[in-house]
């Protein structure tokens, strides 16, 4: 027992040295600490996770370099991290931004620069990162060049430019840093106003790289609304601002300890309103907006609700057919102009072969006759010339076969309404010779794609639905619009009565889409709410905060509670709805 003790004391014991050895603790020289100890990071992740690739990309930014801390970092990263795939980049040589899947796969990227000053280092890189999105658990590492002595500010400033940037996950390092053969680390706490403290256990990743999403430290989410957002309600008279995924991002914020501030409202109606929408979610004056209403391509984040919405149409109410009507309907123009006109050329025919030598049925008997046998009665014909015999034949085969094709669509419709003939499908909707009201979205992804260009030229923006809906279902006036908006506008809007009395819903859903809506390009958020809503969405907690949103929405970004008060059994019901699943989500 005694020598498998001391045994296992000597594999700790080598494991311990092996440890502080890969850290760059332990029999190496000073010049090459630094870069045995990245090495020993990327490592520890490697084995911390061995499901993907850890890419490596080592970015130079070094004005008047002074050491060869690069060449040094570089050249043992590519010695002892065989598993991982680096990519070298010189920003001063080729002064280019680094292409785009390099920093959008790269689990670790390490910067070398001699660069602190806010300014320059903004600038510098601006020019690298900006709209080159990385992921959200990617781990920067800051190895400081110059030979100016590394101070507390200047290491604030580097924060602080990180932070801008949307990083998360920032270490600083550098050779002024090393005393006798030990490095020190330094790390920040974003949600505590930049606080930079020494990482007391280097060799420890977890320590290192910590988890800071798990508490957010009071951490207020800066979201701005645009006036046009339907997911978006506001109470008369308390103001507070409803919404599905306003309530999903309270839960997710207050699970975190975070909270969530609206800040802006953009109008649409604004001519630099794009403008604006792209500066607020490009800098870092705003997190994200819940505005579902708008695509932008300068914005490349977007958060998934996983809520289905696609284009619906509300179409005028045909008008009710009248006997004359119902019994013409089920005939195409074409079928009874074929008939009627067969039915001429053989009276024409008739009224030729009729001799007054012999004796033959008359030109209205002959058309009464054949009529008579559409309808499904036989009266006797005189016996007349062979040639008249044939005629006849053919006049009552073809009156025959159309009178049984003809009673079989009136007997089938008996049962029907005498309603008008309702459409089913886009395509017929867009073949008619109806108008159409879109918004903006639709009326743009149908001018790009080219399909119905006659039924794009009938087409009409607009911003709300029509106040006078008698008048635009007179005009045969087509509303088209999201999934959602026409589901307020039939239920919950001030008219819905009356648009149901003049307007059917189209049975068709088309272009089906997710709603999502945009988060700040360097935003450090974006796995971690992607992720929360996920789960909300797999757990069936979406679900119903949507149906009770549903009660309370209208059919415009600001709509109006009209009964607010604090015993209203709807805002109990939800109030205790949102609670319970935020307890769920803990």
């Amino acid at each position: 027992m005694n020598v498998l003790r001391k045994f296992n004391l000597f594999l700790v014991f080598l494991s311990s040295v092996k440890l502080f050895t890969s850290a760059g603790f332990f029999d190496v020289s000073e010049n090459q600490i630094i870069p045995r100890y990245i090495s020993f990071l990327i490592n520890e992740n490697n084995k911390k996770d061995q499901t993907q690739n850890h890419n490596v990309a080592i970015i130079r930014i070094e004005y008047n370099p002074v050491t060869d801390i690069f060449g040094r970092v570089a050249a043992e990263i590519l010695k002892e991290n065989v598993f991982n795939s680096v990519v070298i980049y010189d920003y001063m040589i080729t002064k280019q931004r680094i292409y785009k899947k390099i920093i959008s796969r790269a689990s670790f990227i390490i910067i070398v620069s001699d660069l602190w000053n806010r300014s320059f280092l903004i600038q510098t890189l601006s020019n690298i990162f900006i709209n080159n999105p990385w992921k959200d658990s990617t781990k920067f590492i800051f190895v400081y060049s110059h030979d100016n002595r590394l101070t507390p500010e200047a290491m604030y400033e580097i924060f602080f430019v990180f932070e801008w940037l949307g990083v998360l996950n920032l270490i600083i390092t550098s050779e002024q840093l090393i005393y006798g053969k030990k490095i020190r680390v330094y790390g920040s706490n974003e949600f505590q106003n930049r606080v930079v403290f020494m990482i007391r256990n280097p060799s420890n990743i977890d320590s290192v790289f910590r988890d800071k999403l798990k508490n957010l430290r009071d951490y207020e989410f800066k979201i701005f609304l645009t006036d046009d957002d339907v997911r978006i309600a506001v109470n008369d008279k308390t103001r507070p601002i409803e919404g599905i995924d306003v309530s999903i991002m309270k839960i997710i914020a207050e699970k975190h300890n975070g909270r969530i501030m609206f800040e802006t409202l953009l109008y649409s109606s604004d001519a630099n309103f794009p403008n604006k929408f792209v500066d607020l979610l490009t800098g870092r004056k705003s997190d994200m907006t819940l505005s579902t209403n708008y695509y932008m391509q300068k914005v490349l984040k977007y958060i998934n609700t996983f809520d289905e919405n696609g284009y619906c149409a509300l179409v005028p109410i045909p008008p009710r057919l009248t006997f004359i009507d119902y019994i013409l309907t089920h005939f195409d123009n074409y079928s009874w102009g074929f008939m009627c006109l067969s039915i001429i050329v053989c009276s024409v025919f008739w009224r030729f072969l009729t001799r007054q030598t012999f004796p033959s049925n008359s030109l209205f008997y002959f058309i009464f006759g054949v009529v008579a046998n559409f309808v499904g009665q036989s009266i006797p014909f005189r016996k007349s010339r062979r040639i008249q015999v044939i005629l006849l034949q053919l006049c009552i085969l073809m009156t025959f076969i159309l009178g049984n094709a003809y009673q079989s669509l009136i007997i089938g419709s008996m049962l029907t309404s005498r309603d008008g003939v309702r459409m089913k499908t886009f395509d017929e909707l867009f073949n008619s010779n109806m108008s159409f009201k879109v918004d903006g979205m639709f009326y743009n992804k149908m001018s790009f794609s080219e399909d119905y260009p006659s039924a794009v030229s009938r087409m009409q923006v607009v911003n709300s639905a029509p106040k006078d809906i008698e008048k635009s279902a007179r005009e045969n006036i087509v509303l088209i619009g999201g999934c959602e908006l026409i589901n307020q506008l039939m239920f919950f809007h001030a008219n819905a009565s009356v648009i149901l009395h003049y307007y059917y819903l189209l049975p068709e859903k088309i272009m089906k889409f997710y709603e999502r809506f945009p988060i700040n390009n360097q935003s450090p958020f974006f796995d971690f709410i992607q992720s929360n809503y996920l789960y909300i969405f797999e757990s069936g907690i979406q679900q119903p905060l949507k149906y009770f949103f549903s009660l309370i929405a209208g059919n415009k970004a600001y709509l109006f509670i009209q009964d607010s008060d604090d015993n209203n059994e709807t805002d109990v019901k939800k109030f205790a709805l949102k609670n319970y699943y935020r307890c769920l989500l803990n």
